[in-house]
């Protein structure tokens, strides 16, 4: 096996100017990455007592060791997000010829659930190789709470690895984290909508998939909604459960709500079903009371009670989602009068929207754009206020909108541009280049960037065009987006 030499650079070397040190970072850290991957390499190829797994393991140590020194870091914290590796939150932007060296390694650690590793300072070099043979060993699936007892039995403290905890023995080679979450929720939905209780987990607790959303970026979350909203599966309702605890998590976390508070939230979105369930035109725009459902409802929340758990809130949001804004927000249950729930309010935007956008046999399917348009202008019973508030974090060209660029790229918006006061900003993959032609790897673009020389906007949006008149189908379009790219423009 052949590996890149690395230079161990001395700390006379690191203490360059802010330019210098700069270079440093993305040099030494991309140094530690490759390392890495070939760790994880040699563990397929050479017997576990074979001198190259500590030579190796030498060279990570003391590139770490310049890391956490000459930058003045205690630990060394690598995380994936999206597409890129980021070392103490600083973002590693390889050089041409190692691009696909780092998409290799993601791929890999992805396969194997870790979406984080963390190195503490001054970890002697058998405990460092101690921690590799561990993370290349590391079966799929294992949840962090089992993955630090072991490590803590190994003698291995301040060393973390942090996973998705799932099931991933069906995950496909296309598969990013946020898709093997998706999938997971509906597959709990799907069940818990179509099975009886007796055969069903009742240990199974929602809230650990559901908190695993916290570590998703905003990108991973685009994508996987673009994806999915042009899929049709077999339980529509379980699909439309789904996008929308998707989008109410999302939503919740750009208002800044607590980790807790934004799964509490999506897990509104999980249990809306019920009301459709209850009665069929529930769950419809021109369904306005309540009361007479709500012993339906309660029902099916007691019956599924020991699978699927549930909050009084959650419950609260159910019932009072299909009941109209109106004027103030106020409804009448018997003599009593009652103002809907934040929660009611942002499940029914919510569900109007997937409802619209979402691939269903029993509807016209609408885009981002057209269905934002209709929540902004029409009556559809919402609170017009978060209705807005919905609209600027969605941004003008909202989540899985396909547009083309004022030169001439097509590409699909996939998360909003960090900047809330410019909308029309957001984070696209591009899918098509200027002169028609689809990508093999989609690539991401930022139309915040700007050009340094003349200080204008590289990119804008010049309108917004139907999946159809790019000439791909929504299978193409899964397919395209379910593959990882380093390159930037």
């Amino acid at each position: 096996m052949s590996t890149t030499e690395t230079k161990i650079l001395s700390l006379e070397e690191l203490a360059q100017s802010d330019r210098g040190t700069v270079m440093t970072k993305q040099l030494l850290g991309t140094d530690i990455l490759l390392s890495m991957l070939g760790y994880l390499r040699a563990k397929d190829i050479h017997e576990p007592g074979n001198k190259i797994f500590v030579e190796i393991g030498a060279v990570i140590q003391k590139c770490v060791s310049q890391w956490q020194t000459a930058f003045g870091f205690s630990v060394l914290d690598i995380q994936i997000k999206g597409e890129q590796f980021f070392l103490n939150e600083i973002r590693i932007r390889p050089k041409v010829t190692n691009i696909r060296k780092l998409k290799t390694l993601i791929g890999v650690l992805r396969k194997m659930g870790v979406t984080g590793l963390t190195l503490p300072q001054g970890a002697s070099p058998e405990n460092v190789q101690a921690f590799l043979w561990f993370l290349a060993t590391l079966d799929r699936g294992v949840t962090v709470n089992i993955i630090a007892e072991r490590l803590r039995s190994l003698g291995l403290e301040g060393f973390e690895i942090k996973t998705l905890g799932l099931n991933l023995s069906q995950m496909s080679a296309g598969d990013s984290p946020a898709d093997i979450l998706f999938n997971e929720l509906y597959q709990f939905v799907a069940e818990r909508l179509t099975h009886s209780t007796s055969e069903l987990d009742s240990k199974f607790r929602i809230d650990q998939i559901l908190y695993e959303l916290n570590n998703l970026t905003e990108e991973d979350y685009g994508l996987t909604f673009s994806k999915n909203i042009n899929q049709l599966r077999e339980m529509p309702l379980a699909q439309t459960a789904v996008l929308s605890a998707w989008v109410l998590h999302g939503w919740g976390r750009s208002l800044g709500l607590p980790p807790f508070v934004g799964v509490e939230l999506a897990g509104c979105g999980l249990l809306h079903p019920l009301v459709a369930l209850a009665n069929p035109a529930a769950a419809t725009t021109g369904e306005t009371g309540s009361a007479s459902r709500a012993p339906l409802v309660m029902s099916h929340l007691k019956r599924l009670a020991a699978t699927w758990p549930h909050t009084e809130l959650q419950m609260l949001s159910v019932l009072e989602f299909p009941i109209p804004f109106g004027q103030r927000g106020v409804y009448a249950s018997g003599p009593t009068k009652c103002y809907l729930h934040i929660f009611s309010r942002m499940l029914r935007i919510a569900v109007i929207f997937v409802q619209m956008v979402g691939k269903d046999r029993r509807r016209p399917q609408n885009s981002p754009a057209q269905a934002m348009e209709k929540l902004l202008s029409d009556d559809l019973g919402c609170d017009r206020s978060l209705v807005r508030l919905f609209a600027v974090w969605m941004s003008l060209s909202p989540l899985g909108t396909v547009v083309k660029l004022s030169t001439g790229e097509i590409g699909v918006v996939c998360s909003a541009g960090g900047d809330l006061s410019a909308p029309y900003r957001p984070k696209i993959r591009l899918l098509k280049d200027r002169e028609g032609q689809t990508l093999q790897s989609p690539q991401a673009l930022d139309l915040a960037e700007i050009n340094d020389k003349l200080g204008t906007y590289r990119h804008a949006v010049r309108e917004t065009v139907s999946l159809e008149s790019t000439g791909l189908k929504s299978e193409e379009l899964s397919t395209l987006l379910s593959t990882i790219s380093l390159a930037t423009t």
